[in-house]
């Protein structure tokens, strides 16, 4: 099951709304969602949610402004249009809650999940009772298959055993015996929200996965997407991503990247037209997140007076030198502008 399209007529900041999950026809294994807070990417998720898993009774209120679409593939019910599209009418709201509730997974930011002590506790009984392997044996098999799915990641954590009572123990280089809630913040993030889509058999569903940065070192951000377009294209999944994250960003193909807008109060998706993919973080924060630096903006402010001084010719002004001076003595002499600055300096001195 996946979302090809969706069009969102009234549904809290969304209005009028209109988003596409496709690329060539083909639905996209991995979307990523990116825009400025308030910009609509949470009630996004929240829409996509509680169409599948609230059914009818979610809606109650929002008849009143007229109805919503959604564009399904893989979906077999007698309440669609001459297009293929999915009124949402109460009788289709009350098939999808019944039929398809668990083909959708909502991963809410900030919300730790400790469901992983049951992806690995199924894993390993399936080795033991039905693949027929002794219990060191399929604990060595899980440890190796969890270290291959997170080798890019260089956690230094991995998984050590199960006691009489099943519950999940991992390792560090310097202790074992550690529950989920004993690693930090980053790893519990990776462990309970990427793990269980490849220990598990969650296939063919819809993956909604709001912030997945929270407490991740950037290191991590910039390969996560990998690994969940790897299990996307294994399972059959669509994973939908929101984020403010330019390492993230910077790791998926621009038709993969939505932004979301907000221009006259209404909130607009842009295609990506640029190239985000495997570009520079700086980069991707000017020209795809729009800040107005890439520095705290008193520095920033400084740093512009210093180069209009120099459009001015002003460079031999007492005000330059001082303030050139002080952004050396904050910066250091090798901060790339002011290295700048100064040869601008230097050719002038030339002419």
């Amino acid at each position: 099951m996946k979302v090809k399209s969706l069009h969102i007529n009234k549904y809290k900041v969304l209005e009028n709304f209109d988003i596409n999950f496709t690329n060539e026809g083909k639905t996209n294994p991995v979307t990523v969602i990116c825009g400025i807070n308030g910009s609509g990417k949470t009630t996004l998720l929240d829409f996509i949610n509680r169409i599948f898993t609230k059914g009818e009774n979610a809606f109650e209120k929002r008849y009143i402004y007229g109805e919503d679409i959604v564009d399904v593939d893989e979906i077999k019910t007698p309440w669609s249009d001459e297009e293929g599209k999915y009124s949402t009418t109460p009788a289709f709201l009350k098939h999808i809650a019944t039929e398809y509730a668990s083909k959708v997974i909502y991963y809410e930011a900030d919300k730790e999940l400790y469901d992983i002590d049951d992806a690995i506790v199924n894993y390993v009984d399936k080795l033991i009772y039905e693949d027929d392997t002794k219990s060191s044996e399929a604990y060595e098999k899980t440890r190796n298959k969890i270290k291959n799915i997170l080798e890019c990641l260089d956690l230094e954590i991995e998984f050590d055993s199960l006691n009489k009572d099943k519950n999940v123990f991992f390792r560090n280089k310097n202790h074992n015996n550690l529950k989920i809630y004993d690693l930090s913040g980053g790893e519990r993030e990776i462990i309970t929200k990427l793990l269980p889509l490849y220990l598990s058999d969650i296939k063919d569903s819809i993956i909604l996965i709001d912030e997945p940065e929270t407490s991740l070192h950037p290191n991590w951000q910039s390969r996560i997407v990998e690994l969940y377009e790897k299990v996307a294209i294994k399972n059959n999944l669509q994973i939908i991503i929101t984020t403010h994250s330019p390492y993230i960003v910077g790791g998926i193909k621009k038709e993969c990247l939505k932004i979301l807008t907000k221009e006259n109060g209404i909130i607009k998706v842009i295609d990506n037209n640029t190239y985000s993919y495997g570009k520079r973080i700086d980069e991707i924060l000017l020209e795809i997140f729009g800040v107005k630096g890439l520095r705290t903006p008193k520095v920033e402010e400084k740093i512009e007076h210093l180069q209009k001084m120099l459009l001015d010719n002003k460079q031999n002004k007492s005000e330059f030198k001082t303030l050139l001076t002080e952004m050396e003595n904050i910066l250091g002499r090798n901060d790339r502008d002011l290295t700048l600055i100064r040869l601008e300096l230097a050719r002038l001195s030339h002419n």
